[in-house]
């Protein structure tokens, strides 16, 4: 049998929003993404565990879109 669970950012995060002049705490249900392309591109990182104890990771940048913002 095979199995996959994934889990993208951070968990159980605790965010604080101000709703009618009061602090109220939440949890979003997605990822928040910058306005602006962070310098040198997006960094994108995996840690993967296996069965047998074993373990892997891996890291990947995702470049900046070009200025144009044009897509296919």
């Amino acid at each position: 049998m095979l199995a996959l669970n994934a889990n993208i950012g951070p968990g159980k995060i605790l965010y604080y929003k101000r709703v009618h002049g009061r602090r109220v705490a939440y949890h979003p249900k997605g990822l928040g993404i910058p306005a602006t392309c962070p310098r040198g591109g997006f960094l994108f990182t995996g840690q993967f565990g296996f069965q047998d104890g074993s373990r892997a990771s891996a890291r990947s940048v995702v470049p900046c879109p070009s200025a144009g913002g044009g897509s296919a």
